[in-house]
């Protein structure tokens, strides 16, 4: 949901503005409704201990949020077993969930060499075979138009078009400004502010300030 909103985390000048955005409100209302309704599966992304993972295999939720590189997640998670039992939708509002970048580290042995390598990884062509085995968006809006792009399929969805689906899903997304602090403040949220809500029935209320009790004592600004 916060990945779709024009203002998320930050102010236009980039500056943290979590509380006063109507992203975050709108975002976060959207996610206790869901929890207090028992639409959730009460699980974390990503757990340490596995059992995020595990649900996929186990048909212990009905649907997950999946941006592009996702798809490899499922069909490894997922397994072998269940593959054609799922399907992509696009969805109602585009977003973006964040992405990847490369660096060379100055003090590298051959920084040539190695920015070489990264200029060739991130390559169109390289963005293309990349989506076409394992999903990951391209990054560039020509590679997107791409016909190797726009053909794609993964074996394991079936005729699912995803080609298609993530390339019109990526021409409708809104830029918007972002922080430093961004990813922190979205773990706190969901990571302790929605968790608290789903698995320990904590009032939405009580949550929200034990969010902003955790920013204000983890994020020095």
């Amino acid at each position: 949901m916060i990945s779709s909103q024009p203002v998320q985390y930050a102010n236009t000048k980039g500056e943290l503005d979590y509380e006063n955005s109507p992203g975050v409100k709108k975002a976060w209302d959207t996610a206790v409704a869901a929890a207090k309704g028992e639409l959730t599966g009460k699980l974390r992304q990503f757990d340490e201990k596995g059992t995020w993972n595990a649900a996929f295999k186990n048909a212990k939720f009905a649907t997950v949020a999946c941006p592009s590189w996702m798809t490899g997640i499922i069909k490894d998670q997922a397994g072998p077993d269940n593959q054609g039992k799922w399907d992509i939708a696009a969805p109602p509002v585009a977003g973006n969930w964040g992405g990847s970048f490369l660096a060379v580290p100055k003090s590298g042995k051959h920084t040539k060499e190695a920015a070489e390598l990264a200029a060739w990884l991130t390559a169109p062509a390289q963005h293309a075979k990349v989506f076409g085995v394992n999903g990951n968006i391209p990054s560039t809006k020509d590679t997107l138009t791409s016909a190797t792009v726009q053909d794609a399929k993964l074996p394991y969805f079936g005729d699912t078009p995803i080609g298609k689906i993530y390339s019109e899903a990526a021409a409708g997304i809104t830029p918007a400004p972002i922080s430093r602090w961004d990813g922190q403040v979205k773990t706190f949220l969901t990571d302790n502010g929605i968790l608290d809500i789903e698995q320990r029935g904590t009032d939405p209320a009580k949550a929200w300030d034990n969010v902003k009790k955790l920013v204000d004592d983890k994020i020095d600004q």
